[in-house]
């Protein structure tokens, strides 16, 4: 059978496909925004130093409009990749909702960078994100303005993908950062080495 020789957590791999291999000087509150929950950790000079998961995501956001604007699934999903947080807000208070099912999502942010701030002594500026469920529309705006952190955008899953032929949309969502994460560990002249192994 096979044999695992290599155990690393998720958040590893996520912060080698974001940065690379560049020496940060600095710390960054990284969010993976998936379609059942979000992944919030911290990244910085000596690797990863805190990381969570908590129940904020983007089906959670397409379930609480449907729930809460009496939609059926597909009507609520289509509502929010369209609109998303527009600042403006209608006559109906469609886009209240969706502030309001963020609420939660930035309550966590704070308190993480709060507590890396006063207990770790880790200076925190900037928010990357990533996932599927940190494209919609103003979402990156708004945590911006209430988290007061600067929003830095990861790059997108296409800039790793070589050649001429470019893959579709279907097939890129199956190219996760983590997979791609591992298999640059995988790369590594001596890849059990290259981070923590939980194996060992």
């Amino acid at each position: 059978g096979l044999k695992a020789e290599i155990v690393e957590f998720e958040s590893e791999a996520i912060s080698r496909v974001v940065f690379g291999d560049t020496e940060e000087k600095q710390s960054y509150l990284i969010a993976d925004i998936g379609r059942m929950t979000t992944l919030l950790f911290v990244y910085g000079p000596h690797g990863i130093c805190f990381s969570e998961n908590f129940d904020f995501a983007g089906e959670v956001m397409t379930n609480e409009i449907s729930k809460k604007l009496n939609l059926d699934f597909a009507q609520a999903e289509k509502m929010k990749i369209e609109h998303g947080l527009s600042l403006a807000t209608d006559s109906k208070g469609k886009n209240r909702v969706l502030k309001e099912i963020v609420k939660d999502a930035i309550i966590e942010i704070n308190k993480v960078k709060n507590y890396c701030e006063e207990q770790e002594e880790k200076t925190i500026k900037e928010l990357v994100l990533v996932g599927n469920g940190s494209k919609v529309p103003f979402l990156a705006e708004y945590l911006e303005k209430e988290t007061q952190l600067k929003i830095k955008a990861a790059r997108e899953m296409s800039d790793f993908v070589n050649g001429k032929k470019k893959l579709s949309p279907a097939k890129m969502k199956m190219i996760s950062r983590v997979s791609l994460g591992v298999a640059f560990r995988g790369l590594a002249s001596k890849p059990e080495e290259e981070s923590i192994n939980l194996v060992d």
